[in-house]
Order: structure tokens, then C-alpha cells, then sequence
């Protein structure tokens, strides 16, 4: 195993380490391998261009690009967390939220939200020209199914 592979892994066992620590109580734990497109680079090479100074509004950009697929604000905020430790998921997520607001507000914005079943908590994140002519978002940037909160049903008397 030459060295690079071998500080993959250890990266790797870290940011898993991280996950387990960071967030115990909220039962949400994040499959490494799923925030990587290319399995063969790891996570902290994929972002080693992630400007921590950036205002929030760029550092959501940078993470859509990168991820190059529609997400929703629970996933950014997980990969934000892993990039700047000493916050809580919670914590970024309300950092989060009023910046992609700011953001769709601007009359040049990249951005499009797409809400998912058309519910808008369901509500996904990506670049307008990831979405085909039809109004599609395109196969390539399709957001990650599994996100999807599924609502309760109510049962009727």
C-alpha cells in the first residue's frame, strides 16, 4: 500500500471518527463514500479548495458545485460541518437556510430550488442549467433519493 492510499484510509477513519462524535444524539450518520463521486479521491481532497473565510453564500455554492448535483440544506450542512468543525449540524443548518434565501432572491442567481414531491421541506438545491428544457432536473445532478422525508400519515377515525 504506497503512502497516498495509505492516508486515504486514515483520512477516511477520521472523518468516519468525526461523524460518530460530533453528532451522537441525532442518529444521523453519513456513509463517506456518499459524499464522494470519485470513490478513488477522499473527501478532504475533493474540498481541499474550500475557502473556510468565504462567506456562507460562496461556501454553499462551492459545495453544489462540487457535489455537482442537486442537495438539500441537510446535506450541505453535513459536509459544512466536516469542513469546519466546533459547529452542530442544527447550527449550520441555520446558517444555511437564510443564505440560500438571500441567494434565490438575487435576480442573476444560479441557484434553483426543486421541491421534491412537492413538498417544501423536501426542497433541493442545484444550478439552473442542470435542469433540461422540459423543467427536468438532468439525470446527472439528480438529487439523492434517500434524502426525501417521507411524511407521516395521519389516521383518520
Amino acid at each position: 500500500m504506497h503512502l497516498l492510499e495509505r492516508l486515504s484510509v486514515i483520512e477516511q477513519a477520521i472523518f468516519t471518527y468525526k461523524l460518530a462524535v460530533a453528532e451522537p444524539a441525532s442518529g444521523i450518520y453519513v456513509n463517506v463514500n456518499s459524499l464522494l463521486n470519485d470513490p478513488g479521491e477522499s473527501f478532504f481532497q475533493k474540498y481541499s479548495h474550500y475557502n473556510m473565510d468565504a462567506s456562507t453564500r460562496n461556501k454553499i455554492l462551492f459545495i453544489i458545485k462540487t457535489e455537482s448535483r442537486f442537495l438539500h440544506v441537510r446535506e450541505i450542512a453535513r459536509i459544512m460541518q466536516l469542513l469546519e468543525e466546533g459547529e452542530t449540524l442544527q447550527q449550520a443548518i441555520k446558517k444555511i437556510s437564510p443564505a440560500l434565501s438571500f441567494l434565490k432572491k438575487l435576480p442573476d442567481t444560479p441557484l434553483i430550488s426543486v421541491a421534491a414531491e412537492g413538498l417544501h421541506f423536501n426542497t433541493f438545491w442545484g444550478y439552473k442549467d442542470w435542469i433540461t428544457g422540459e423543467g427536468e432536473i438532468a439525470g446527472a445532478f439528480m438529487y439523492n433519493e434517500s434524502e426525501i422525508t417521507k411524511r407521516k400519515r395521519q389516521l383518520s377515525a
